[in-house]
């Protein structure tokens, strides 16, 4: 509420809109809030099949192509804003309850920051003189049901007469953030980066504007705390899908590991010996598991179609055994990503293979 009364207000919601909606009626409300902010209240309200495909539609800019009754093609709606969510849950989270997977494209429209000042107050670090967060709450919303719309219409006039400014202030942005931005981030955290910076720049501008006050050395840590916040909950710097993958292979085996796999003998790289346990049977099985006789060390040899359809479902399989390689976790033949070992019943079968050190989260 507070947010959206800047931009507007008035009736029951104000400016705030509800995720409530079909995919179809988003393309409305994003419309009408094209060249402003779009601000969306609790995110579970929004289908959990839908959740990844309304961030990428409302941060895509533009509807679905449509014909009309004459069989020709409807002018498609189009937007370009920004959209803040609220919400108990992440996209990711609200997707999962549907079964459904996110990818790391729609996680990047959604920047996921935890709103915890760290000041026992929840997203407050300072109250106003006011005896308890609840209190203050109830101040701030009264006071956004009657004031409300004065801070944008000041800042967009003025911000129409010195582009200048506003550019050279989302310059000193940008440079803040490169300065903190690892070297070799992938390129979803270098636009989340980019995101933030803007974020940041529309502060300074407001600021120079007296449409909004906030000292400068505070605005400069705010929006360098905000990104190093969500590299700490995204937890790579890398390509989230991979990383995504990453996990998806370490729980396959971590919660599969004994059940699917059939046990067989120690190896060396002088090749196998001793097979055990072989003649017990495992239902589904996914591949087989040895001890490693030089590093006595679990190995994790995984059928290739089960890798790819199974542990790696919805990810780019070559791509996640490509970063275990770096992980220094995968056991290959090189130049390929899969080795050749000789397996019980089976004779030589190209497989993956894992090292239990992934388990550890250990690199």
């Amino acid at each position: 509420m507070v947010g959206g009364s800047v931009c507007g207000g008035g009736g029951h919601a104000r400016f705030v809109q509800p995720w409530r909606a079909t995919i179809n009626g988003q393309e409305a409300v994003a419309e009408a809030h094209n060249d402003a902010t779009l601000l969306l209240d609790e995110l579970v309200q929004v289908d959990a099949n839908e959740a990844a495909n309304t961030a990428y539609l409302l941060a895509n800019g533009q509807g679905k192509t449509r014909m009309n009754k004459a069989i020709g093609m409807r002018k498609k709606l189009a937007w370009r804003l920004l959209f803040v969510s609220a919400g108990e849950l992440t996209l990711a989270e609200h997707a999962a309850s549907a079964g459904k997977r996110t990818k790391g494209g729609a996680e990047v429209r959604m920047l996921n920051i935890e709103m915890d000042a760290g000041a026992g107050w929840g997203m407050f670090e300072n109250l106003h003189g006011a005896s308890s967060a609840d209190v203050f709450v109830a101040k701030l919303r009264e006071a956004a049901q009657h004031h409300y719309g004065a801070p944008s219409s000041a800042y967009l006039a003025n911000l129409v007469r010195d582009r200048t400014a506003a550019n050279r202030m989302i310059r000193t942005a940008r440079e803040s953030l490169a300065q903190i931005t690892p070297a070799d981030a992938a390129g979803e955290v270098r636009r989340a980066a980019d995101r933030f910076a803007l974020i940041g720049a529309a502060g300074e501008l407001a600021t120079s504007l007296g449409a909004y006050w906030m000292a400068g050395g505070r605005r400069h840590r705010l929006r360098q705390a905000m990104l190093r916040e969500w590299l700490r909950g995204r937890g790579t710097v890398g390509n989230s899908d991979v990383e995504m993958g990453i996990r998806q292979v370490r729980a396959f085996l971590a919660t599969q590991g004994a059940s699917r796999f059939q046990t067989m003998g120690r190896s060396s790289r002088g090749g196998r010996i001793d097979h055990e346990d072989e003649a017990r049977i495992v239902r589904d099985r996914a591949g087989f598991r040895r001890r490693n006789r030089d590093t006595d060390e679990t190995e994790y040899l995984i059928f290739k179609d089960t890798f790819r359809t199974k542990v790696c479902a919805g990810r780019d399989c070559q791509a996640v055994a490509r970063e275990l390689d770096r992980r220094g976790l995968l056991l290959r033949e090189p130049p390929n990503l899969t080795m050749k070992p000789h397996l019980p019943e089976l004779g030589k079968t190209w497989v993956y293979g894992i090292r239990a050190a992934i388990l550890e989260g250990g690199e």
